[in-house]
C-alpha cells in the first residue's frame, strides 16, 4: 500500500475489526482451508479430522470431509464478555495446521440482563503511543495523520476491550509510507522474499504490483509445511510476515509415523526451549503440562501476556509448524499510590492520587480525624483527585490503596498519609 506523507487513509479495505456482537445462542461459521495437494493419484495421506475449542475450554473433534466446514456453537453456557474460538486440522500422519481464530463478544439476549459491552478501543503504529477512543456498536473505521511518520515500512495495529478490561487479540496491518513529491522520496520496496519451513530463503527484486510465484514442491516431504513471505525496503525495515500452510501429498512409503518428541519455549527464547521425548508413541499428541509462565518470560509489564511455543516431530524426521498459545500471567505486585495535597482553604482540602509506574483498577481514599482510625471515605473509586470539607480546629490525614485488575492491593501506609489542620 503507498500513501502521501500528508495523510494515511485506509480506503480499501477500510480497517474494519471483525468483532461480532453474539446474542443469540448458536451460531454457525465456515471455515475454508486452502490446502494444496500434489500427486493425489498415488498418496495416502489426506485431511483426517479438525477441531475447534473456545478460550481454554474443551476441544471439539469431528471428522474431516472434503470441502468447507461448518458448524454450530452452543453459546448458552458462555459468560458474558470476550471469547475467542480457534480451529485447525490435522493430517493423517497427525501434523496440524496452523491456529485459525476468531473472537466474538457474548452478550445476553435481552439488553436488560446484558452487563459486559465492549468498551472501547485503541491502535498505535510501530512502538508509538497508543491511541484510545469508545467504542459505538458497529464497525471500525478511522483515519490519521501520516505526517510525522518517517518513509519506510510501518506496522498498524489494533484491538478492541471489553467492559471487565480484556482484550481482543491484535490485529495487524503493515503499510509503506513514502514522501509527499516522488521526487522528496528516498524509500521504496525494494525486494521480496519466501521460504518453506526452515529451509533456505529465495530473494527477488520487486516491481510496482502484486507478488506471484510458483514453488517447486518435488523434493518436499510428505506432510503438512508453512510457506513464509514478507517485504523489504530500502533501508532494510521488513513487514511481519506472511504465512500459509498446506498438505503436501505423494507416494505413501508404508512407514508408521508415531510422534515422538516435543520441543517448547516462551516468547521468542528459543535458546531456552526445553525438548522431551513422547513416550506413549502415539500418532496424536495433547500437551497437558501446566502453562506456568517462567520468569524470565514476563517481560510484557503492561497486558501481562507471555507466548507458549511448540512444536512436536514424529520418528522420521517431520515436525509440525510453530503451535502457540498466549498465556495470560498474574501479577503479586500490588500497585503503590501516592497520595498529595494540591490547595487547602480554612475548611476544604483538594487532594489527588496516583499510580507512578503500574496500571490500576480502583482506588480506596481514607481519612482519619484526630488521629483515631482511618475511615473509608472513597470506596472503589476510578477518580483521582477530590475535595474534602473538615471542621476548624481539627486535624485529618488521609490514606490511599489502589488495586489492580488481578486483585493485589497492599494495606494502609500510614508513612505515607497527607496530614492537614484547619484553622483560623
Amino acid at each position: 500500500m503507498l500513501m502521501s506523507k500528508e495523510k494515511l487513509m485506509l480506503r480499501y479495505p477500510q480497517l474494519r475489526v471483525p468483532i461480532k456482537q453474539l446474542h443469540m445462542k448458536r451460531f454457525v461459521l465456515l471455515l475454508s482451508f486452502a490446502v494444496f495437494l500434489w500427486m493425489p493419484i498415488f498418496s495416502q495421506k489426506s485431511l483426517s479430522e479438525w477441531e475447534y475449542w473456545i478460550d481454554s475450554g474443551n476441544k471439539v473433534v469431528a471428522p474431516y470431509s472434503d470441502g468447507d466446514v461448518a458448524f454450530a456453537i452452543d453459546a448458552s453456557n458462555l459468560s458474558e464478555g470476550l471469547h475467542t474460538l480457534r480451529c485447525r486440522v490435522k493430517d493423517s500422519d497427525g501434523l496440524y495446521s496452523p491456529l485459525y481464530m476468531w473472537t466474538f463478544l457474548r452478550k445476553e439476549k435481552t439488553p436488560e440482563l446484558s452487563q459486559k459491552v465492549l468498551s472501547e478501543w485503541e491502535y498505535w503504529i510501530d512502538s508509538g503511543d497508543k491511541v484510545v477512543a469508545p467504542y459505538n456498536t458497529g464497525d471500525i473505521a478511522f483515519v490519521f495523520n501520516a505526517t510525522d511518520l518517517s518513509e519506510g515500512l510501518h506496522t498498524l495495529r489494533c484491538r478492541v476491550k471489553d467492559s471487565d478490561g480484556l482484550y481482543s487479540p491484535l490485529y495487524m496491518w503493515t503499510f509503506l509510507c513514502k514522501g509527499k513529491t516522488p521526487e522528496l522520496s528516498q524509500k521504496v520496496l525494494s525486494e521480496w522474499e519466501y521460504w518453506i519451513d526452515s529451509g533456505d530463503k529465495v530473494v527477488a527484486p520487486y516491481n510496482n504490483g502484486d507478488i506471484a510465484f510458483a514453488i517447486e514442491a518435488t523434493d518436499l516431504s510428505e506432510g503438512l509445511h508453512t510457506l513464509r513471505c514478507r517485504v523489504r525496503d530500502s533501508e532494510g525495515l521488513y513487514s511481519p510476515l506472511y504465512m500459509w500452510t498446506f498438505l503436501h501429498k505423494k507416494k505413501q512409503d508404508n512407514v508408521d509415523r508415531k510422534i515422538t518428541w516435543v520441543r517448547y519455549w516462551w516468547n521468542d527464547r528459543t535458546d531456552l526451549s526445553v525438548t522431551e521425548s513422547v513416550a506413549n508413541d502415539s500418532s496424536v499428541f495433547v500437551y497437558s503440562g501446566k502453562l506456568t509462565v517462567p520468569e524470565y518470560a514476563k517481560t510484557d509489564s503492561i497486558n501481562r501476556i507471555a507466548r507458549f511455543n511448540i512444536v512436536v516431530g514424529d520418528n522420521t524426521g517431520y515436525f509440525s509448524p510453530v503451535e502457540y498459545a498466549d498465556v495470560e500471567y498474574s501479577d503479586d505486585q500490588a500497585p503503590v499510590p501516592v497520595i498529595e495535597l494540591v490547595e487547602q482553604t480554612t475548611t476544604e482540602v483538594t487532594l489527588k492520587w496516583y499510580i507512578i509506574s503500574d496500571e490500576v483498577k480502583d482506588y480506596n481514599i481514607y481519612y482519619s480525624e484526630n488521629d483515631g482510625p482511618f475511615i473509608l471515605w472513597l470506596p472503589n473509586t476510578t477518580k483521582e483527585g477530590s475535595s474534602f470539607k473538615g471542621q476548624i480546629g481539627k486535624t485529618y490525614r488521609f490514606a490511599v490503596t489502589a488495586r489492580d485488575r488481578f486483585g493485589n492491593h497492599e494495606p494502609i501506609d500510614i508513612t505515607k498519609c497527607v496530614t492537614v489542620t484547619f484553622s483560623n
